[in-house]
């Protein structure tokens, strides 16, 4: 959300952030043994395609074709989230996707920005909870996500003194084949 509100050319990042996803898929795939399971940089890859069409759905006017196509569009993409999220195929699913249009769109409404947060994080938890028929940690871990709004909270967005812009897109898929390695040599 905030590296979609402050980029100067959307394009670009919209293209950073594909390469990223497509290169950290690959020690995806060796950590899950499957490619059908996507990593969280698709779920942000989506979520900017979805803040996208709100914002030209917004500037549009009503009446044309260009709106009823935006309006379809984003309808097809929320109800296709609704369906594979319980096919667990893309990190976080629909509530990630949610979660960055809420950070997006309510940025500058910090109340109602983490009380929407806290109410994602505990939807996400129960729907973890009903989709495994158990109660247990492993269901419900997803809950202390809500302790992010620590930090959060501390943001005051400034850039900070050093330039970390690439660092994050390198360090994921580092981060991944690390794990990787690990889970490999134990």
């Amino acid at each position: 959300a905030e590296g979609l509100h402050y980029t100067k050319n959307r394009k670009k990042y919209i293209i950073l952030l594909l390469i990223f996803a497509m290169i950290s898929q690959v020690p995806y795939y060796f950590i899950f043994k499957t490619f059908l399971f996507f990593n969280v940089l698709f779920t942000f890859l989506i979520a900017i395609l979805c803040i996208i069409l709100v914002e030209e759905l917004k500037s549009s006017n009503n009446s044309n074709i260009k709106t009823i196509l935006l309006q379809v569009s984003l309808v097809v993409i929320m109800l296709g989230l609704i369906v594979i999220t319980p096919l667990r195929v893309m990190e976080y699913g629909i509530f990630g996707v949610l979660t960055t249009i809420i950070f997006y769109f309510l940025r500058e409404k910090p109340i109602w920005k983490y009380t929407l947060f806290v109410f994602t994080m505990i939807l996400l938890s129960i729907f973890n909870v009903i989709l495994s028929s158990k109660f247990s940690f492993a269901t419900t871990y997803q809950v202390f996500s809500i302790l992010a709004i620590i930090p959060l909270m501390l943001y005051n967005s400034n850039r900070g003194k050093i330039n970390l812009k690439y660092f994050f897109y390198i360090f994921y898929p580092t981060h991944l084949v690390i794990l990787w390695l690990i889970n490999f040599l134990l």
